[in-house]
């Protein structure tokens, strides 16, 4: 399964705690915040450095959503890392840096629409 770790406010995991995460769930990671009223979403992310980076850029005074994933279904890639926007637009779920007004990250297999539907 995934690894979701909540982050409260001048709360962030230590570089250590990243990389044992990472060791376990490679398969991509992504963070959701909350700035200016807005939740952004920052994923895609394929190396813990640059993972650790990522995490390192949020700001200190914001809650934050770290998510780490291990592909289970839906294939391996970038864009089916998380945290995802809540929508019905493939092409807003799939976006790697996106503003909205709310996010998920989960474990296990959510019901996806296909390109048709």
């Amino acid at each position: 399964m995934c690894i979701i770790l909540t982050c409260e406010p001048k709360t962030r995991p230590s570089y250590d705690v990243l990389e044992t995460c990472w060791a376990f769930n490679s398969d991509g990671g992504g963070a959701a915040w909350l700035d200016g009223g807005k939740v952004q979403i920052s994923k895609g992310y394929t190396t813990l450095e640059d993972y650790y980076a990522l995490v390192e850029s949020i700001p200190a005074d914001s809650p934050a959503i770290l998510h780490m994933r291990i592909g289970t279904s839906g294939g391996l890639g970038r864009d089916v890392t998380h945290p995802f926007p809540v929508s019905q637009s493939l092409d807003i779920l799939h976006a790697l840096d996106v503003e909205c007004p709310i996010a998920i990250a989960h474990n296990g297999v959510l019901p996806y629409p296909s390109d048709d539907k």
